[in-house]
């Protein structure tokens, strides 16, 4: 626990301020001696939990590959039962499920790897809001697009974006269990691209607030806990920013600003795209 700071020996002439001044610089460094401490600690804590977690999702891995191979196999097999295929979609959505989960262990027991490509925004989440075009459905979500057709395209690593934008999407369902709306708006400013998604659910807690970007937590029953803090760590690393802000009862609102060119980037990345003629 680091000390209070704020209680150092008040100023003082002579001999007894050089005294004060000592103890003061003494109190400082011991402080910060100690939050460097505790960071380290938790660092260490969180390398042995990303490698439990790698070791648990490369145990998963193999099951759920098989599952989703006797699921084609029963499409195939029993195309002409009644009800065979809502029976295998149900299926599918809930193998996908857990395949986005074990991702997601993946992603935070490995090292950082980034794939940067010059690519748009709005194609990105129309994309994504295919692939979670089922979910929403199930969920009862309409989902309102505004996107700004002149939104320019920047440099980042597509992958880690999409996985950013369905950690949110799917958390926005979950809380709207009745159904609601979620809006995505895109624009551009100060050379920065600024994407929103808001819903219409339960909102968040102002305690828990300061904790939703945090490994492994989680107020829900499912899930890693670890959606929202990978999805953190990817924006911080293309040098963007992700912002909440939400009422309980009123819904939240997800606000995820990107540099048009990521510092990710390389000199090599900004040739490919020039000689391309972008």
């Amino acid at each position: 626990m680091e000390k209070d700071i704020h209680h150092l020996l008040p100023e003082m002439s002579g001999e007894l301020g050089q005294v004060a001044r000592a103890v003061n610089r003494m109190a400082v460094s011991l402080t910060e001696k100690e939050r460097l401490e505790d960071q380290l600690r938790q660092s260490e804590h969180l390398i042995a939990l990303g490698r439990l977690a790698t070791g648990v999702a490369h145990e998963l891995r193999n099951p759920i590959g098989i599952i989703k191979t006797l699921v084609e196999l029963m499409k195939q097999e029993y195309s002409q039962v009644s009800g065979i295929e809502e029976f295998t979609r149900a299926i599918d959505e809930q193998v996908d499920r857990q395949a986005l989960e074990i991702q997601e262990l993946l992603d935070f027991g490995r090292p950082t790897k980034v794939s940067i490509k010059e690519c748009s925004v709005n194609d990105l989440i129309k994309g994504v809001l295919s692939f979670s075009a089922a979910m929403l459905r199930k969920q009862r979500v309409g989902v309102v697009l505004q996107l700004d057709n002149k939104l320019s395209r920047i440099f980042a690593d597509t992958e880690k974006l999409k996985q950013v934008f369905v950690n949110i999407i799917v958390n926005a369902a979950e809380a709207m269990p009745s159904g609601g709306k979620l809006e995505i708006i895109t624009r551009e400013t100060d050379n920065m691209v600024v994407i929103s998604f808001s819903d219409t659910g339960e909102g968040i807690p102002a305690e828990e607030m300061v904790r939703i970007f945090d490994p492994f937590y989680t107020t829900k029953k499912t899930g890693t806990g670890l959606g929202l803090s990978i999805s953190y760590q990817s924006i911080q690393l293309h040098g963007g920013t992700i912002e909440v802000d939400s009422a309980l009862n009123k819904g939240s609102t997800f606000i995820i600003s990107l540099p048009l060119i990521s510092p990710l980037c390389d000199r090599s990345d900004l040739l490919d795209a020039k000689n391309s003629g972008n």
